[in-house]
């Protein structure tokens, strides 16, 4: 989701020496950005040892569902995160343990057992054996939020769903 630029005279004027007046503001060269492109996809290609990313569809539908709770304007605000634990908080007590966690996860059919330990363990940020509102709930929803606005829209989302399943 963060944005590179690539040097606008790149594909007018591939010269190491040219620096056009955004790339100046920049301090980026041509070549070097030619130079840093190459580098990244050849990190991404060339590596087959690196797990497959995983379908980001499941990512979709999850916020979709999450989505629905108040309004269904495209974003997930911290009162509506706030919702979605209380469902899985069965007993209120404002602590959602592992295996509360687990029964809520299945009973939704929101994914295996696997599925459901792996988010648990990440979404318990403190690691005290339980998810919380605060820190944990405050500080997965600051994770999520990668611009940082309040918000976590869908792309935000399934970029970070997408990490935390690899």
């Amino acid at each position: 989701y963060r944005q590179f630029i690539v040097p606008c005279s790149f594909f007018t004027q591939p010269s190491a020496t040219h620096t056009c007046t955004h790339c100046f503001k920049m301090g980026v060269k041509p070549i070097f950005a030619v130079v840093f492109l190459l580098a990244a996809f050849n990190s991404v290609l060339l590596h087959p040892e690196r797990p497959p990313l995983t379908d980001p569809e499941e990512a979709r539908e999850l916020f979709h569902l999450a989505e629905l709770n108040r309004t269904v304007d495209g974003q997930l605000t911290r009162e509506e995160v706030d919702d979605i634990f209380s469902v899985f908080d069965d007993n209120g007590d404002g602590l959602v343990g592992e295996a509360e966690f687990k029964k809520s996860w299945t009973t939704r059919e929101l994914g295996d057992l696997t599925a459901a330990s792996k988010l648990f363990s990440r979404a318990d940020t403190d690691g005290d054996g339980a998810i919380t509102q605060y820190p944990d709930m405050q500080r997965v929803f600051e994770y999520f939020d990668l611009d940082d606005d309040g918000k976590v829209n869908e792309v935000e989302f399934v970029i970070i769903w997408s990490n935390l399943s690899s």
